[in-house]
């Protein structure tokens, strides 16, 4: 009779770095913990496995309210679009001074 096999079970080890990694959908691609990536509102860092972006709030809440306006065409446009925007924040065709 042939000694007792015993059966070794190897349970795959996650790395600590890889829990702390932060998923992005849109480049489909994990970062690691302290990394940083852009966005549309100016940047975010990777920390503990959550995202981290301190302008997004402020941002986001900006281009909310440039949804909220109609789109406009200005015949003469200003130079270096400096642009004047109403009380809503919604731009018009009138012309900033310099």
């Amino acid at each position: 009779m042939r000694g007792k096999q015993e059966q070794v079970q190897l349970q795959p080890k996650v790395s600590e770095d890889l829990c702390r990694a932060c998923y992005d959908k849109d480049q489909d691609r994990w970062y690691q913990n302290g990394e940083g990536k852009p966005n549309i509102c100016g940047s975010c860092t990777c920390i503990n496995g959550f995202w981290s972006c301190p302008a997004y709030a402020e941002c986001l809440n900006a281009l909310v309210a440039n949804y909220r306006c109609d789109a406009i065409f200005c015949p003469d446009p200003c130079p270096s679009d400096l642009y004047i925007y109403d009380k809503e924040g919604c731009q018009t065709c009138q012309c900033a001074e310099l």
